[in-house]
């Protein structure tokens, strides 16, 4: 779907036909048009006006008549009267087919943007990561307000899609960069990513036995992925590398896709190095940790799907596998799953792939009394590792909130139930900082007061899971 792309679009491109250049034209969304910019094409008027004229040769191969008549009114200027003269029919008869003409020629236009978008994204396909998803449910708006990020020519140029595990961060970095190559303002692309863990359709996730990386082996993975050179040919040294990434991501923009931050074992080197290597190249980070104190670096945190996205969910993925009973069920029915896990994508993933071999009230009462293989794994995946990283008064202050109500508590509400438990406000305080970098507490309100929560699949996990894991089990 071009959202940009209408019969009015078209209509408004023709009849500027003959105009001077102009700021903005209705063209400069399209990949076509960019391309006949990057030709060579002198001005926006002539790369707009090239597009048009390509559509319109496919035209006079199948509508000679309704060609002629768009070339004759635009292109040459003419007058509906004058043309209907030329062509020996009635003025009404020319604004009809005048009419049916441009549709057709708006589809013609339609198939080409299409086709050039999808060649282009083939060139980077052993690139990109492979998606996870048929369909990414509910982050229309999520998407919208990253692209206007990444399309405005100035800052952000780091751009980190923050959140916990399992909320969909990587499947939105998928969505958002086939969005982004479309446009071809980016010279190239890289996307480097150490995952972890993989999720299959059986509900349940299986790991990977891969290294994690150090900044300058990511470094050497991107000079491969941009030049093709080897990693074990390269000669240089890595400051030379350095430099030689620079100078090509400073020389044109660049979509650079690090997925799973987190994994890398110099982080901190990293997102200084990245710094250097940004504008008017651009990156666009994965992360569980916000790095608040990283300079300009953007940060947008991936929220839970709401009920009815994760109805929507649960259902699609049960039409996906064939899973009996999900798809007709009632919300009603449905209801307990969201209520135990949330909207975390993966959870609920997770839950409908055991009721393959499970019922539902056995599923839930293993995930709220932590049993079973599936659900432990699914608990050290999204928790274990942030879990081991918090340091004791962390931990603390990370048992007290499911306390909190569900729309979140005040913290001066968090400060009178730490006292109950001997925390004092700097416990509170300096806890509640770390909890939110590491994405397992949500910050939310306005500038004057903010309200502290945590996701449902939290909640279920901190009410029993973690217990075993305080004992060291």
């Amino acid at each position: 779907m071009i959202e940009s792309l209408s019969t009015e679009t078209v209509h408004q491109a023709l009849k500027e036909w003959q105009q001077g250049a102009t700021p903005q034209g209705p063209f400069d969304n399209l990949l076509l048009f960019q391309q006949q910019l990057a030709k060579g094409s002198t001005s926006m008027r002539t790369a707009t006006n090239q597009v048009l004229q390509n559509a319109l040769d496919c035209l006079a191969t199948e509508n000679a008549e309704g060609c002629k008549i768009l070339e004759l009114r635009f292109a040459e200027g003419r007058a509906a009267h004058q043309v209907a003269v030329m062509l020996a029919m009635a003025e009404g008869t020319v604004w009809r087919k005048q009419s049916e003409a441009i549709q057709r020629l708006t589809e013609i236009i339609r198939v080409r943007e299409e086709h050039a978008r999808e060649e282009r994204l083939s060139r980077f396909a052993d690139r990109i990561e492979t998606a996870t998803y048929t369909h990414l449910l509910g982050r229309g708006a999520h998407l919208l307000s990253l692209e206007q990020q990444f399309m405005q020519p100035g800052p952000p140029w780091q751009i980190a899609i923050e959140g916990m595990g399992g909320i969909g961060k990587t499947s939105l970095a998928h969505m958002l960069s086939r969005r982004l190559l479309g446009n071809a303002r980016w010279q190239d692309f890289a996307w480097v990513s150490v995952r972890q863990a993989i999720f299959n359709g059986g509900g349940a996730i299986k790991e990977i036995d891969q290294p994690i990386l150090t900044s300058e082996e990511l470094i050497e993975e991107l000079i491969r992925q941009l030049t093709g050179e080897e990693k074990d040919k390269a000669p240089l040294v890595y400051p030379q590398k350095v430099a030689l990434l620079k100078e090509l991501l400073h020389a044109r923009p660049h979509l650079i896709v690090i997925d799973n931050l987190e994994t890398l074992t110099d982080q901190e080197a990293l997102m200084e190095s990245l710094r250097w290597l940004a504008n008017p190249t651009k990156f666009l980070l994965t992360t569980r940790y916000s790095h608040f104190h990283t300079a300009g670096l953007y940060h947008f945190a991936v929220p839970e799907l709401t009920a009815k996205d994760s109805l929507a969910l649960m259902r699609q993925e049960a039409r996906l596998h064939n899973t009996p009973g999900v798809e007709e069920a009632e919300d009603d029915e449905l209801m307990p799953i969201f209520a135990a896990v949330g909207g975390n994508p993966l959870a609920l993933r997770l839950v409908v792939g055991q009721l393959h071999a499970q019922g539902l009230t056995r599923v839930l009462a293993d995930l709220r009394d932590a049993r079973g293989r599936k659900t432990t794994e699914m608990y050290a995946y999204v928790y274990r590792r942030a879990w081991q990283e918090l340091d004791e008064n962390a931990r603390k202050v990370f048992l007290l909130m499911p306390l909190a109500v569900d729309g979140g508590g005040e913290f001066e509400y968090l400060v009178e139930m730490g006292a109950l438990g001997g925390l004092s406000y700097g416990q509170i305080s300096d806890g509640l900082d770390e909890l939110v970098q590491r994405n397992l507490v949500d910050s939310r309100g306005d500038l004057q007061q903010r309200r502290y929560s945590i996701h449902g699949l939290t909640r279920t996990f901190l009410q029993r899971e973690v217990l075993g894991w305080q004992n060291g089990n």
